[in-house]
């Protein structure tokens, strides 16, 4: 009980932030639009007040968006950090020196002028980068051309082609996702990534680890240090001009060998007879499966709902605390997201024993009529072995996994919340 307070508590205080954060946007825009809501009776506010309120809030949450081109040299007021959205393309035309700014495109993304600090780009086409920046993250639909100085590191993902001109240099380590990569500037650092095909024509001063189906490289001086190269491809003549650079070719499929399967039978008897014997024990010593099973025929429907509930929102349950951990509330959001984590943990490594354990006692109590010790052990061991079995097939493997997480989740959940009701 004490846990499920602290969990309240947290989500409060969640609530109560995003709600002002919402509500000091929505008053931003309606001044900005020259809607205000005045209330009669209450007391005048200064000119001074009000625009120092209004800077405020700008400066606590800046984002614009725009059905057309958005030019950064047309927006005069922007602060730390700053996000725009723009239907048509987005130009950074003017240097800027903000540390952090993200922007979404529905077309392309255009740098020409220097920007400072980290920024973000989203384009559902092209993204291309004509001046030096700083740092960049950029996520092109299409394709991503660098053509200038990058003076640190660059992460990017390109659906189609990534395009590094005779003019780009980046001084950092550039980690890229993309089809293609061509590289034809300079890099001081190291090209980390995933490709279908790579050419190397530029200069890597260091080392070179990728990913790929095909490579190309110009001559033995363009990676100046190691390559490392993970392909499927028998046919890659790299050896021919790096000796010395690691191949490893990557099998289409993994054959299981006879000693692999005696382990995993070995493994999976050794735990059906661990399993089999803490369900009798637990059944002789306790009534804590009879309660349960007894909880899950009178709440069917909580048991069905909560289970998959419990997965579809534990990555908000996790967010939401990271974000409290964040605004200075650690000393409730840590404590309560590692209790939660080892929670998920103990249900996930014994959701085949939890939901086992239910399955068993209520078949046993429909069809079986003679049940000593000898009766209980071999019956729970061999429904164990099939759910184990089950879970250890392939193609559907994955499918018997999450749906004893989530009954398992849904049983302890209502032992959690549903036996007091028992007890009364």
């Amino acid at each position: 009980m004490k846990n499920t307070k602290k969990i309240l508590v947290a989500c409060l205080i969640l609530i109560t932030f995003f709600v002002t954060l919402n509500y000091s946007e929505a008053t931003t825009k309606n001044e900005e639009n020259g809607i205000m809501l005045i209330n009669e009776e209450a007391e005048p506010i200064s000119v001074e007040e009000s625009t120092e309120e209004n800077e405020n809030q700008a400066q606590i949450l800046d984002t614009k968006a725009t059905d057309g081109v958005y030019k950064l040299s047309e927006d005069n007021n922007i602060y730390l950090p700053f996000i725009r959205y723009a239907i048509d393309r987005i130009v950074l035309d003017k240097e800027n020196n903000s540390s952090l700014g993200t922007l979404f495109s529905s077309s392309s993304i255009e740098v020409t002028q220097k920007q400072t600090g980290l920024k973000c780009l989203f384009a559902t086409d092209t993204v291309r980068i004509n001046a030096p920046m700083d740092y960049a993250i950029v996520f092109a639909g299409q394709n991503a051309v660098i053509d200038s100085q990058i003076n640190n590191s660059l992460i990017i993902f390109g659906t189609n082609t990534v395009t590094f001109t005779e003019n780009a240099k980046v001084n950092g380590d550039i980690i890229c996702f993309a089809s293609n990569l061509e590289f034809k500037g300079q890099i001081d650092g190291s090209i980390l990534g995933t490709f279908s095909n790579v050419n190397i024509s530029g200069t890597v001063n260091g080392d070179l680890r990728a990913n790929c189906q095909n490579i190309e490289v110009s001559s033995n001086e363009n990676v100046k240090k190691n390559i490392y190269i993970e392909t499927y491809n028998n046919d890659i003549k790299l050896k021919e001009t790096y000796p010395n650079a690691i191949v490893k070719i990557l099998e289409q499929g993994h054959k299981i060998s006879k000693a692999e399967v005696l382990q995993m039978v070995s493994k999976g008897l050794l735990v059906c007879l661990v399993f089999s014997l803490l369900y009798v024990l637990f059944d002789k010593k306790t009534k804590v499966i009879e309660n349960v099973t007894k909880l899950a025929k009178e709440h069917p429907t909580f048991l069905l709902l909560t289970g998959p509930l419990s997965i579809i929102v534990c990555p908000l349950i996790i967010l939401a605390l990271l974000v409290a951990a964040l605004l200075n509330f650690d000393f409730i959001a840590l404590p309560i997201l590692i209790i939660y984590l080892a929670f998920l943990l103990i249900a996930g490594l014994l959701s085949t024993f939890i939901v086992g354990s239910l399955m068993i006692k209520c078949i046993s109590e429909k069809f079986i009529k003679d049940q000593n010790s000898l009766t209980k052990f071999g019956f729970s061991f061999l429904l164990f072995a099939v759910l184990y079995a089950l879970a250890r097939i392939p193609v559907i493997d994955y499918y018997v996994t999450v749906a004893l997480v989530m009954i398992s989740n849904g049983i302890i959940l209502l032992r959690i919340f549903k036996n007091k009701k028992l007890k009364d």
